[in-house]
C-alpha cells in the first residue's frame, strides 16, 4: 500500500478484460507490452497521486484513445513511446497539471490533440521519429501559444532520417 513507484514489463499474453488493481499512492509508473486496448487505462487514470505516465512499447494497442473525463488528475509527465496509436482524442480538462509531454516512435499518430495546448501548467512538448502531421500539429500549438502571450511553452522536434 505505500508503493509509489512501479515499471512492469509484460512478457506473456494478457487476457481481456483486464483489471489494474494498483496502489493508490502510486506516483510514477512505466507499463511495457501489455497490449491491452485503450479502455483498460480506466484505471490508470484514476489513481489519484500519479504524477509520471510512461506507456512503452505496445503498452496499450488500438489506434483511438478516447480519454474520459476526471482522469489523471495530478499527472505532470507524460512519455508515449513506440505505441500503434493513430488518432488521440483529449481535451485540456484531461490533463489539468500536466507539464511535460513526450511522444517517441508514434508513426502512425496523426496529430497531438489541440487542446492539450491550453493545459496553463504545459511547459514542454517533445516529438521524436513521429509522423509529420503530428509534427505539424506541435507546431501549431506552440504557434497559438505564442500569439497568446505563452511563450513559455517549449517544443523540441527531432526529426528521423525517414518522411511518414
Amino acid at each position: 500500500t505505500e508503493l509509489e513507484s512501479l515499471k512492469i514489463l509484460c512478457s506473456g499474453r494478457i487476457a481481456h478484460p483486464f483489471k489494474f488493481d494498483f496502489p493508490l499512492k502510486l506516483k510514477k509508473l512505466s507499463l511495457s507490452k501489455f497490449r491491452l486496448p485503450w479502455d483498460c487505462i480506466l484505471e490508470v487514470g484514476r489513481l489519484p497521486n500519479l504524477e509520471v505516465l510512461k506507456l512503452l512499447s505496445r503498452a496499450f494497442e488500438g489506434k483511438v484513445w478516447d480519454m474520459k473525463e476526471g482522469q489523471f488528475p495530478k499527472l505532470n509527465f507524460l512519455k508515449l513511446d513506440t505505441l500503434n496509436l493513430a488518432q488521440w482524442n483529449a481535451t485540456s480538462d484531461d490533463f489539468p497539471n500536466l507539464q511535460h509531454l513526450v511522444l517517441r516512435n508514434c508513426r502512425q499518430l496523426e496529430e497531438v490533440p489541440s487542446g492539450l495546448g491550453d493545459v496553463p501548467t504545459l511547459e514542454i512538448i517533445e516529438v521524436q521519429l513521429c509522423r509529420q502531421s503530428a509534427e505539424e500539429s506541435v507546431r501549431r500549438i506552440e504557434e497559438e501559444q505564442h500569439m497568446m502571450g505563452n511563450d513559455d511553452l517549449k517544443v523540441l522536434i527531432n526529426r528521423s532520417e525517414w518522411d511518414f
